[in-house]
């Protein structure tokens, strides 16, 4: 049994094609075969078989070896060709070769024709397997690894056609970038092969909602990008909508159901660049804008580039002053027990004096904190200088328990209990002279591994609070299990109780549920004699705001505390 061989033969005469046929069997092959003999049923064979070679002869009535040729490179396949001629035709056939041609044979001369099948057969596999090297090298480097969808290499050559058009034709067009959240928490809850079906099924979904072809692309992570040519404002506004809409419905991780959220950032051109990368980079600033203001979308302005330069320079100068002391400094606000109106602690609250900007408060730069890796120095910076202070107060006979807030990032790191331990050690304290404050965010990045940390904490008898409750994702059965001793009722909450009764009615409620799980609660926020009093009346424990003080520094607090109606023991 012969090798098999599939033979597409071009030629006039069935006689030619047995006499190339008679060949091939006095070698090893098994050959099937199908004759054509002009441009149409040359195009008919190559769409409808896969062939492995063609062997063509040179001249025939209304078609050619060099037409064939022709024909085969519209074709765009890469199968070996031979000619064959029955006349010496030496420029015919360089040309041959120069049109692609393997190899030229005389009529005369069959015996070469078996040996030069046997050669292009094995450079046509060569070219075949270096060809799918280059495709698998080219794939991987314009496609991301996990959804198979072009990635940002691909899609900024697809931008650079896209503007090369709109140039021609004055028409705009405009690029989203979109980002999804939630995916962490997928990660940690499910694992990463759970959160790459998901990414999978998002990409999936969000090519099916296109109006058409409109280049997509995804950038790694939970990051994506559409182009479209020819977008007014308008519609780029309503893709973004459309496009944030189709991933709110649940996707479905193993019969789990998971629900997503996302923001987009829009950026058009030319107004906002006329390259891909100046456009992409100020669609991924409006998206940060979007984030930061809590909006589905967000289009470029000239001025989010300032807000963004203006982070970069604080970013940077944060890092050169952590632990210097020079314009980092921390402020301190009472804690106070209503029923005996006793100053039971205060909370470490941080502020930054700028040369030039002045104050900045920590919600204007914590955030960017935790992107850049800063807030590890600057959580150790405020744990040890809040230590620092109730050492100094101690001296002056104060035994105040100081809260300090802590970032998600904290609550992930397994060393952290062990450092808080080694600073306490360093200042010659006690764990109670420490209480930490998280957040239920902060919990919800990685619920078993905080929840570890957590407990760690709580053994070393350090006291626990968790704040701004009832902004956050905690469910009240992983409340109960949470080693924590005080819940902190969020002031936005408190704030409207005397004029909303909704509000009013959730703090009774948290205050009652709090105390049936045995916890502390504290309500920040208080700001009137008003507000305290219902407070009372509900049976909060402890209570903190402006009406008690306002923020101070640690040498005006025991001077405040001995002018004020409270105390301490």
């Amino acid at each position: 049994m012969g090798i098999p061989l599939n033979v597409l033969i071009v030629d006039h005469a069935d006689s030619n094609a047995s006499l190339m046929l008679v060949e091939l069997r006095k070698g090893r092959f098994t050959p099937t075969h199908k004759r054509v003999g002009n441009a149409e049923e040359m195009r008919a064979a190559l769409n409808s078989d896969q062939w492995d070679i063609i062997i063509s002869a040179h001249d025939m009535p209304n078609f050619s070896a060099l037409a064939a040729l022709n024909v085969l490179a519209e074709h765009g396949e890469d199968i070996p060709f031979i000619l064959v001629s029955d006349a010496n035709r030496e420029d015919s056939a360089v040309e041959a070769m120069k049109r692609g041609a393997q190899d030229y044979i005389m009529k005369g001369n069959l015996k070469r024709l078996l040996p030069a099948i046997e050669r292009e057969l094995r450079e046509a596999a060569i070219r075949h397997e270096r060809q799918q090297d280059e495709d698998r090298l080219y794939h991987s480097m314009h496609y991301d690894h996990v959804s198979d969808m072009p990635n940002r290499t691909l899609f900024c050559e697809q931008m650079k056609r896209a503007i090369l058009a709109s140039r021609r034709s004055s028409d705009p067009l405009a690029v989203l970038v979109i980002k999804l959240n939630q995916f962490q928490q997928v990660n940690n809850a499910l694992g990463s092969i759970r959160g790459d079906n998901l990414l999978q099924q998002v990409g999936q979904r969000l090519q099916r909602c296109r109006d058409g072809s409109e280049p997509i692309a995804h950038f790694g992570g939970t990051t994506f990008a559409i182009l479209l040519p020819e977008a007014e404002v308008e519609e780029a506004i309503r893709t973004a909508k459309r496009l944030l809409k189709e991933t709110e419905s649940p996707f479905m991780t193993e019969n789990l159901p998971i629900s997503v959220t996302g923001n987009v950032g829009i950026a058009r051109f030319p107004e906002h660049g006329s390259d891909p990368n100046t456009l992409i980079q100020r669609a991924e600033i409006a998206l940060y804008a979007a984030v930061q203001l809590g909006s589905e979308y967000a289009i470029y302005q000239p001025e989010m580039d300032f807000e963004n330069y203006r982070r970069l320079l604080l970013m940077g100068r944060l890092a050169v002053i952590i632990g210097k002391e020079t314009e980092l400094f921390l402020q301190y606000q009472p804690q106070v027990e209503m029923k005996t109106m006793r100053v039971v602690g205060v909370e470490a609250l941080m502020r930054w004096q700028h040369p030039e900007h002045g104050l900045i408060l920590p919600n204007q730069f914590i955030s960017a904190t935790e992107q850049t890796g800063l807030i590890q120095p600057l959580t150790t910076w405020v744990l040890k200088t809040a230590l620092q202070q109730y050492r100094a107060w101690e001296d002056l006979g104060l035994n105040i328990t100081q809260a300090v807030n802590i970032s998600a990032r904290s609550l992930q790191d397994l060393e952290f209990p062990y450092h808080v331990a080694n600073m306490i050690k360093a200042q010659k304290g006690y764990p109670e002279w420490l209480q930490i404050e998280i957040t239920e965010g902060a919990i919800m990045a990685n619920p078993a591994r905080a929840m570890g940390i957590l407990t760690q904490l709580s053994a070393m008898k350090i006291s626990l609070s968790m704040d701004d409750f009832g902004t956050g994702y905690s469910s009240l059965g992983r409340l109960k299990d949470m080693p924590v001793d005080e819940i902190k009722i969020d002031q936005c909450f408190v704030k409207g109780m005397l004029t909303n009764e909704d509000d009013a009615a959730m703090v009774r409620s948290m205050i009652n549920l709090f105390h049936n799980l045995g916890r502390i609660v504290l309500a920040e926020g208080v700001e009137n004699q008003a507000t305290w009093d219902m407070l009372a009346s509900l049976g909060c424990d402890r209570v903190q705001g402006f009406f008690i003080a306002r923020p101070m520094g640690g040498d005006q607090f025991p001077h405040w505390l001995k002018a004020s109606p409270y105390h301490v023991e």
